[in-house]
C-alpha cells in the first residue's frame, strides 16, 4: 500500500471518528418520541464510517511490518520505547483532563486506566498497547491456510464469548473480548500485507460494486440489530462481522490506488490524526453543556476543523519543544533526534 494510501485511510479514519462521536445524540433517537429528522442520515454516514478503528488498527500492523527489531535485544527496547514516548504520555495526560472534568468511569481508576474507561473513545490506547505487546508472536505468523483458519476460529470463539457475557451485563468484559476478536486479525492482516506488498489486480468496476455490497451488508446487519430491540448505538457497534468484511473492502480500494508519495500538507494531517483521535470529545463535552445540538453536519464540520487547527498548532509546538512533545505524542521524535545527535559526537 502506498505512503498516500495509508495517509488518507488514516485522515478519512479520524474524520469518521469525529462525525460518529459528535453526531452520536442523534443516530441515538432513532426510534425514539424525540427521533431527529437527521437521525436517518446520520445512522447511514455512522455505518459508512464504523470500520474508522479497524483502519487504525490495520493500518498500525502495517507500519510494523517492516521491523526488524527483534534481531537483537537492543532492538527491542528501542522499539518499544519508542512506542511508549508516542502513546503513554498523552494517554495519561488526556485520562487525567477527562477524568477530571468528564469523567464516565468504573469509580475504580486503575480499571480505568489499564482499560481506557475513564472517557468512551480511550479503550483504543490500551487495546493497541496489548496488540504492540503481542507484535512478536503475530510476526510469526504467515498467511497460509492454518493460520488463516486459525485467525477464523480465533474471532468465532471471541465474538461469541463477548456476546454470551454482554448479554449477562458485563460489558467490560464483553467489550474487550469483541474488540479482541476483530482488532486482532484487523493488525495482522496489516503485517501481512505490509510484508508481501499485495496489489490489487481486479477492475474499479468490481471492486466498487463488492464496496457497495460489503455496505449493504452492514446496513442490513444494523437494521436487522435494531428491529430485534437493540437501541441504536449498541446495533450500530464497530465489532460485527459485517463491519470486519466492509472494512477490508476500504482497504482492498486503498490497496488499488497507484503508488504515490504523500505531499507534506497530507503527511502532516495523517501524523495529526491520533492527537485528533484523543483530543476531539473535549470539543463535543464543550459544545453538549451549551445545547448546540441542532444541525449535525453544522457540527461535525465545526468539531473537525476546530479539533484539526487546535491539533496542528500543538504539533507545531510540540516538534520544536521536547517537553511539550513529550505530553502531545511526539517524545518518540525527539528521542530519535536525541539519539542521533549523540552518534554523531562519537
Amino acid at each position: 500500500m502506498s505512503r498516500l494510501a495509508t495517509d488518507l485511510l488514516r485522515i478519512f479514519a479520524a474524520a469518521f471518528v469525529v462525525f460518529n462521536h459528535g453526531t452520536w445524540i442523534f443516530l441515538n433517537s432513532l426510534g425514539t418520541h424525540y427521533q431527529s429528522k437527521y437521525a436517518w442520515y446520520v445512522a447511514a454516514i455512522n455505518q459508512f464510517g464504523k470500520g474508522a478503528v479497524l483502519f487504525f488498527i490495520f493500518l498500525s500492523g502495517l507500519a510494523f511490518s517492516s521491523h526488524s527489531v527483534f534481531s537483537k535485544p537492543d532492538n527491542v527496547l528501542y522499539f518499544y520505547r519508542q512506542r511508549l514516548l508516542r502513546i503513554l504520555p498523552p494517554y495519561i495526560f488526556f485520562s487525567v483532563i477527562f477524568g477530571i472534568f468528564w469523567y464516565e468511569g468504573t469509580g475504580n481508576i486503575v480499571i480505568d486506566f489499564f482499560t481506557g474507561e475513564t472517557m468512551y473513545h480511550l479503550y483504543f490506547i490500551p487495546l493497541i498497547s496489548l496488540l504492540y505487546l503481542l507484535f512478536p508472536l503475530f510476526v510469526r505468523l504467515h498467511p497460509q491456510p492454518g493460520s488463516i483458519l486459525l485467525l477464523g476460529l480465533f474471532t468465532f470463539a471471541l465474538d461469541t464469548a463477548g456476546n454470551y457475557v454482554g448479554n449477562l451485563g458485563n460489558t467490560i468484559a464483553s467489550d474487550w473480548l469483541l474488540s479482541l476478536a476483530y482488532s486482532v486479525p484487523a493488525f495482522i492482516a496489516g503485517i501481512w500485507i505490509g510484508k508481501k506488498q499485495y496489489t490489487m489486480s481486479l477492475s474499479w468496476w468490481l471492486l466498487l460494486l463488492l464496496f457497495a455490497l460489503s455496505y449493504a451488508l452492514v446496513m442490513m446487519d444494523f437494521l436487522y440489530l435494531m428491529h430485534s430491540g437493540m437501541r441504536p448505538d449498541p446495533a450500530g457497534k464497530i465489532w460485527r462481522l459485517s463491519v470486519f468484511i466492509y472494512s477490508g473492502m476500504w482497504i482492498v480500494l486503498f490497496l488499488k490506488l497507484p503508488a504515490m508519495h504523500s505531499p507534506a500538507a497530507i503527511r502532516n494531517l495523517a501524523r495529526a490524526t491520533f492527537l485528533v483521535y484523543l483530543l476531539h470529545p473535549l470539543f463535543i463535552r464543550i459544545a453538549e453543556s451549551h445545547q448546540y445540538y441542532k444541525n449535525p453536519f453544522y457540527l461535525f464540520g465545526l468539531y473537525l476543523i476546530v479539533t484539526w487547527i487546535m491539533v496542528l498548532a500543538i504539533q507545531w509546538l510540540a516538534l520544536r519543544n521536547r517537553w511539550i512533545g513529550l505530553v502531545f505524542g511526539e517524545g518518540d521524535l525527539h528521542f530519535r533526534k536525541h539519539k542521533s545527535a549523540l552518534q554523531n559526537q562519537g
